[in-house]
């Protein structure tokens, strides 16, 4: 259906958009990713942002790896494909409040953590990007 698809492009791509989604959402940069969610991902992750703020908590997470990314499942609906990924990675959290003290987590000790992902994309879009339209813990 889509001929210049590229597997590996796509999911080297899904290994670049995780951390910088991720990351852009636990500092609270809605806009640098707004491009890459759809609307109802966008409005969690932004009440999510909005509430940490204005509880005056603070999140320093990273990527650390991504020991793995698998796909899980692909569906063809209509004229969008949509291909759901299992990311299997080591992230280290942090939550301080506004005065900087420690309220969760650890620096010095990352996090086994298991994602499943799901993008879509209509098919013969000239945008190579893909769209994240859900998230939830593997």
């Amino acid at each position: 259906l889509e001929p210049g698809f590229d597997l590996s492009g796509f999911m080297e791509g899904s290994k670049n958009a995780y951390p910088m989604i991720l990351e852009g959402f636990w500092a609270g940069r809605m806009d640098g990713i707004k491009a890459f969610l759809n609307d109802a991902i966008y409005v969690q992750f932004k009440e999510a942002v909005d509430a940490r703020e204005k509880k005056g908590l603070v999140v320093e997470s990273k990527v650390i790896e991504i020991r793995n990314v698998k796909i899980k499942d692909v569906q063809i609906k209509g004229k969008t494909v949509e291909i759901t990924l299992e990311f299997k990675t080591d992230i280290i959290s942090v939550t301080k409040d506004r005065d900087g003290k420690l309220v969760e987590g650890d620096l010095s000790d990352a996090v086994d953590v298991v994602d499943v992902w799901t993008f879509v994309r209509e098919i013969g879009n000239q945008n190579p990007n893909w769209t994240l339209v859900e998230t939830m813990a593997g």
